[in-house]
C-alpha cells in the first residue's frame, strides 16, 4: 500500500476457508451454522454499512467485495479455544499494567521512601493510605507495603475490588480471620472520595476484626484523607532513578549499556524527574536496543520511544502517509502481531467501507506484502508485525479516534466486522481486535462504545458479546460503568434471554469471578429469576467459579439467604444444584483442604442452620443429591473435616422428622453403593448418630 500498484484479488484470494488458512486448501461450501443465522438476524436492525457506488470499479478487492455481494462474505465460526487465544493475547500484550503477577512485580522493586514509618501507622492504627500521581508506580508500591507487612506480621493478604465504600464494608464483615486487606481505587476518583468521607467508619470495623487495610488512592485525595483519619496517609515519595533502573537492567540485554547510561547527563536528567513505571519503559527500550550503539544515538532511541507519539502521528498522518498507509497503519495498530496478510486484508476492507477507489494496476505490478508497508517501515517491522517503539499501536488508535471524528462511524464499523471472524483474517486476529477495541474504550473513557456495540450489534452474539464486555469489565478506566451495566441488566425486569445469558457468561467467568466475587454472586443471584435452561446452566458454572473466592461458610450463609421461603422460588430451585456444582469440584475440595478450620466447626450453627433450611424448602430428590455430593467431598478430605461435615448434617437433620429420613435414605443408598471405604464409613457414621435423636423412616 504504497505508491506501488495495489495488488490482484488473485494474490490474496478472498474469501478463504479455514481450511484455506491453514494451508489445507479450500474447504467446500458449507449450509449456513446456527452463528452465521444469529449474525444475520443481529444484523437485521444493525444500521448498514457504507458500500461502493453502484457501478464503481473493481479494482484491487475484488474478491473482498464480490464475496459480500453474492452472500459468501461472510463470518465463521470462532475456534473452540478462543477464550484461551483471548487470554494468552492479553497475557503476551506487551504495555498491559497487569500482566505479571505480584511476586515479577515486586522482585523488580526499589522499595519508595519511608516503608518503616509506613508499616508501623499500618500497625498502629491498622490502617494505611497511599496517594500518588498517575503512572508512578502507586499500585505496586501498595502491594510491596502489603508484602512487607505479612512477612513481619503473618497472615492472610487479600485483594479487595470494590466497586462501592458498601462492597468494602461488607468484605470487612465478611472476615473470620486477621487479614490484611489491599484496596487500589488509585483510578476512581468517584470511589477514592466515597473512601475518604468513610475513613473513620472504616477504620474501626477493620480495627474491630483484628485485621488491617491498605489503600491506594490518587494524588488529589491526599489532603482531605489527611484530614479524615489523622495521621494514617501520606503521599508516595519517588524513589533513587539510578536504583531503579539498576535493578531492571542488571541480568538483561541492556546490562552492558548500565555503566555508561548512568554517566550520561541527559539519561540522568531523565532520571531524576521520572517514577519507576516510566523507568521501567525506558529499560526495556534499552534492553532491545541491540549492541554497539553511541550514548547519543542510544539516548535519542530512549526519547522517542518514551514520547506519547501525538506530535508524531499529527504529522505522520496530515502529511507523509497516502490514503492506503493511512488505512493500513491502523490496521496494524488494531490487529498487532498479526500475520500481514491479515493487516493488508483489514486495511483493504476499511478503504472499502470508505469507499476509497484505487487506481488499477496489472497483476505482475502489484507489490509484495512487505512493500506495501513501505511508507511505514521507520515505525512498524513487517517482518515482525510489531511497532518498532513501545506504546505506539495503542497511541495510534486513540489518536485518530480524537483528531478524525469524521472517521468514527466507519471506524466503528470497521471494528465490529473484525471481531466477528470475517473469513479474510487468521483466527487469533478477532482476539487482537477485542483488545484494541476495549483499549480504544479506556483511552478515550468511553464505556459506551462497548456496551452500545454489544447491545445494539452483538447481542446475539453470545460468545462474542460476552467476551467483549468481560475485558471491559476489568478495565481500570471504564470498567466500573461497565460493572454498573451488568447490575442493570441483571436487575432489570422482561430483559432478553440473550443479554440475560451474556451476563451471566460475564459475572460467571473465572478472572471476573476472582476479582469481584461479591459483585459476581449477587448479580448471578438476581439472574436466577430466568427459567431458561441455559443461563441456569450459566449461573451454576458462575456460582462454581465465585466459590473457589468465598470463604466457605459465608457462600453457604448466602445459600441459606436464597432459600428464603418467602423469596424467589426459581433461586431455591438452583441451590442444591449449586450444592453439587461447588462441592464436586476437584479445586474447592482443594481449598478446603489447604484451610481446615473452614467448615471443622459451626460455632454459630450456620452450616446447619443451611442444611436444615435445604431439607425443608427444596425438592427431596434434589437435596439428596446435593447431601451425597457433599459427603463424597467430605471423603475426600482429612478425617477431622470430613467427620466434622458428615456431623452437621446430622445436626440439621435431627431437628425434623422429614429431614432425618432424607439424610437416612442418602446413607443408606451411599452404604449400598459403596460398602466399603471413607465413604462407608461416613455414612455409617451419621446412621449411628441418626439413631440417638429419633427413628428415621425408611
Amino acid at each position: 500500500m504504497t505508491d506501488a500498484p495495489d495488488r490482484a484479488p488473485e494474490s490474496y484470494g478472498l474469501p478463504r476457508s479455514w481450511s484455506g488458512l491453514r494451508g489445507e486448501g479450500a474447504a467446500a461450501p458449507k449450509p449456513p451454522s446456527p452463528r452465521e443465522e444469529a449474525d444475520t438476524e443481529a444484523n437485521e436492525t444493525a444500521p448498514a454499512v457504507a458500500s461502493p457506488a453502484p457501478g464503481a470499479a473493481r479494482i484491487g478487492r475484488d474478491s473482498l467485495r464480490a464475496g459480500r455481494d453474492n452472500n459468501t462474505f461472510n463470518f465463521v465460526e470462532p475456534p473452540e479455544n478462543f477464550d484461551q487465544i483471548l487470554r494468552d493475547l492479553n497475557g503476551q500484550r506487551r504495555y498491559a499494567t497487569d500482566a505479571e503477577s505480584i511476586e515479577r512485580e515486586l522482585a523488580l522493586v526499589v522499595p519508595p521512601p519511608q516503608l518503616e514509618e509506613h508499616l508501623g501507622v499500618l500497625k498502629e492504627h491498622g490502617i494505611l493510605v497511599l496517594c500518588g500521581e498517575p503512572r508512578s508506580g502507586l499500585s505496586t508500591a501498595a502491594k510491596h507495603r502489603a508484602v512487607e507487612f505479612v512477612r513481619r506480621r503473618p497472615m492472610e493478604i487479600a485483594r479487595v475490588f470494590a466497586d462501592s465504600v458498601r462492597d468494602l464494608e461488607r468484605s470487612v464483615d465478611d472476615l473470620e480471620k486477621p487479614t490484611l486487606m489491599l484496596l487500589d481505587a488509585s483510578v476512581d476518583r468517584d470511589l477514592g472520595r466515597e473512601l475518604v468521607r468513610r475513613l473513620p467508619q472504616i477504620q474501626a470495623s477493620v480495627q474491630s476484626q483484628r485485621s488491617h487495610l491498605i489503600i491506594a488512592l490518587g494524588h488529589e485525595h491526599f489532603d482531605p484523607a489527611a484530614e479524615s483519619v489523622t495521621g494514617t496517609a501520606f503521599r508516595l515519595r519517588r524513589p533513587s532513578g539510578e536504583a531503579v533502573l539498576t535493578r531492571y537492567l542488571q541480568g538483561s540485554d541492556g546490562a552492558t549499556y548500565l555503566r555508561p547510561v548512568l554517566g550520561h547527563q541527559g539519561f540522568r536528567d531523565e532520571l531524576a524527574k521520572s517514577w519507576p513505571p516510566r523507568i521501567a519503559r525506558l529499560a526495556e527500550i534499552i534492553g532491545s536496543a541491540g549492541p554497539g550503539l553511541s550514548m547519543g544515538h542510544l539516548h535519542e532511541r530512549v526519547r522517542d520511544g518514551l514520547s506519547d507519539w501525538h506530535r508524531d502521528l499529527n504529522e505522520r498522518l496530515g502529511q507523509r502517509l497516502d490514503a492506503a498507509s493511512r488505512a493500513l497503519l491502523m490496521a496494524a495498530a488494531v490487529l498487532e502481531t498479526a500475520p500481514k496478510e491479515s493487516i493488508v486484508n483489514a486495511a483493504k476492507r476499511f478503504l472499502e467501507l470508505v469507499e476509497y477507489e484505487e487506481e488499477h494496476r496489472h497483476l505482475l505490478n502489484q507489490p509484495s506484502l512487505t512493500a506495501e508497508f513501505g511508507q511505514l517501515t521507520d515505525v512498524f517491522d513487517p517482518s515482525a508485525s510489531v511497532f518498532r517503539n513501545p506504546g505506539y499501536a495503542e497511541a495510534v488508535v486513540s489518536h485518530v479516534w480524537k483528531e478524525y471524528p469524521n472517521w468514527r462511524d466507519h471506524l466503528k464499523s470497521w471494528f465490529l466486522e473484525l471481531l466477528r471472524f470475517p473469513k479474510y483474517l487468521d483466527d487469533r486476529s478477532p482476539g487482537r481486535a477485542i483488545v484494541s477495541f476495549v483499549s480504544l474504550a479506556s483511552a478515550v473513557r468511553d464505556p459506551g462504545l462497548i456496551t452500545d456495540s454489544v447491545s445494539r450489534h452483538l447481542a446475539k452474539d453470545i460468545g462474542l458479546g460476552s467476551q467483549l464486555l468481560l475485558q471491559a469489565a476489568l478495565d481500570a478506566n471504564i470498567g466500573r460503568e461497565i460493572r454498573r451495566h451488568l447490575w442493570d441488566t441483571a436487575y432489570a425486569a422482561n430483559v432478553p434471554v440473550h443479554k440475560q445469558l451474556i451476563v451471566a457468561n460475564v459475572c460467571g467467568d473465572p478472572a471476573y469471578a476472582e476479582r469481584f466475587p461479591r459483585n459476581a454472586l449477587y448479580r448471578l443471584q438476581h439472574l436466577a429469576k430466568c427459567d431458561d435452561e441455559r443461563v441456569r446452566q450459566a449461573i451454576l458454572i458462575g456460582v462454581s467459579n465465585v466459590s473457589l473466592h468465598y470463604r466457605p461458610r459465608i457462600l453457604l450463609i448466602r445459600f441459606t439467604d436464597w432459600l428464603d421461603p418467602a423469596g424467589s422460588s426459581r433461586l431455591r430451585e438452583l441451590v442444591p444444584r449449586m450444592v453439587k456444582s461447588v462441592y464436586g469440584r476437584d479445586e474447592y475440595r482443594l481449598r478446603l483442604r489447604r484451610d481446615p478450620d473452614a467448615l471443622n466447626t459451626d460455632p454459630s450453627g450456620h452450616v446447619a442452620t443451611f442444611w436444615q433450611r435445604l431439607f425443608t424448602t427444596t425438592d427431596p430428590a434434589a437435596v439428596r443429591v446435593a447431601a451425597t455430593t457433599w459427603l463424597e467431598a467430605a471423603a475426600d478430605l482429612d478425617f477431622d473435616i470430613g467427620d466434622a461435615m458428615a456431623d452437621h448434617l446430622v445436626s440439621a437433620a435431627a431437628r425434623d422428622f422429614r429431614s432425618t429420613g432424607q439424610l437416612a435414605q442418602t446413607a443408606r443408598v451411599l452404604l449400598t453403593r459403596r460398602p466399603e471405604g471413607r465413604l462407608a464409613d461416613l455414612s455409617t457414621r451419621i446412621m449411628i448418630n441418626l439413631l440417638e435423636y429419633k427413628e428415621p423412616t425408611p
